[in-house]
């Protein structure tokens, strides 16, 4: 252990070099990363395909990546024949040619175990092998054999994985899950990470992946222990059984208008498969309901979209009478 007394004054006039990232602002280098987000909500492909970009040295929606970067993938969830499909239909949507994935290598694991020698042994050896920037963990439910809600147990995650960082540069995307989902939930953040807080107190940076409605996704940085404030994307994801595509639909600044959206695209469904072109805000209110939403959660969102102005008039009489009393 060192210890290094320094006084304030003389730390504001050291030369520190600024942080340097692998993706601008949400991917440091040498460092921790927590991807989380619900089962379901695009998490293994959505690093697949930042592993892609960074594999071809191309920005990820508006989040760049200065050079391209190698990546190292433990696999303990999708198999050979899961991971083959992924990685098929995200190649061909991206239009990669053959030989560019060469700097992503796979490691299809089964038992894996992050606090066992001979396991870590196994991953030095990969480390070494194909030297990576980047080493994705898929994911730490399937490779932590103590408890996620033991403050003590989770510290050893880190505990195992620093040596990894300070020897070989390394940052560690770790995919984790949320706890289940509260609709309309405004100020979801580190709070839904599943298990201790200390996964959220280890990380230098935290993203969250959260499935909104037909097929769109937004992509949201809880935390950054370097203070880089970065606004969520959203994105879309269109194609069939032969090619994925991942199409930027742009920033979202306000977090509580990100939320809205979510009653929005639930709206616009309902709407939609009960061919209603027209309908006031009470008639929203009830359908809503019965999707899982709460009335004030829906009364929230509806004054934000209006506020907004995002929606143009695809709401019909919401925008004209939703403030009259008659429709209180």
């Amino acid at each position: 252990m060192t210890i290094e007394s320094i006084s304030a004054d003389e730390l504001l006039k050291l030369d520190i070099p600024n942080v340097e990232y692998l993706v601008d602002g949400i991917v440091p280098k040498s460092g921790i990363v927590y991807c989380f987000g619900p089962p379901g909500s695009f998490k293994t492909n959505f690093l697949l395909y930042l592993s892609m970009m960074g594999a071809l040295g191309q920005n990820v929606f508006e989040f760049k990546v200065k050079e391209k970067f190698r990546t190292l993938w433990l696999d303990e969830e999708n198999r050979k024949i899961g991971m083959k499909d992924k990685v098929m239909k995200l190649k061909n949507g991206i239009k990669i040619e053959n030989g560019d994935l060469a700097n992503i290598n796979i490691l299809i694991s089964e038992g894996f175990n992050i606090l066992n020698k001979v396991s870590l042994d196994n991953l030095e050896f990969f480390i070494k092998k194909h030297n990576p920037n980047l080493v994705v963990i898929d994911s730490i439910a399937k490779v932590f054999p103590l408890s996620e809600r033991n403050e003590g147990d989770v510290r050893k995650i880190y505990t195992f994985l620093k040596p990894f960082i300070t020897k070989y540069g390394v940052t560690f995307i770790i995919i984790h899950h949320a706890r289940k989902k509260n609709f309309m939930q405004f100020s979801r953040d580190m709070e839904d990470i599943s298990g201790s807080r200390e996964f959220a107190a280890m990380a230098d940076s935290i993203i969250l992946l959260d499935e909104m409605k037909n097929g769109t996704y937004m992509l949201k940085q809880v935390k950054n222990r370097y203070s880089q404030k970065v606004y969520a994307e959203n994105f879309e994801v269109t194609g069939d059984d032969e090619v994925m595509h991942l199409i930027y639909t742009g920033k979202v600044k306000d977090k509580y208008l990100a939320k809205a959206l979510e009653v929005r695209y639930a709206i616009e469904n309902w709407s939609k498969d009960n061919k209603i072109e027209r309908f006031k805000r009470k008639d929203i209110i009830e359908a809503m309901k019965t999707e899982g939403f709460k009335e004030s959660n829906i009364d929230a969102a509806l004054r934000i979209l209006k506020s907004s102005g995002c929606c143009g008039d695809s709401f019909g009489e919401y925008f004209i009478k939703s403030d009259e009393k008659q429709e209180r």
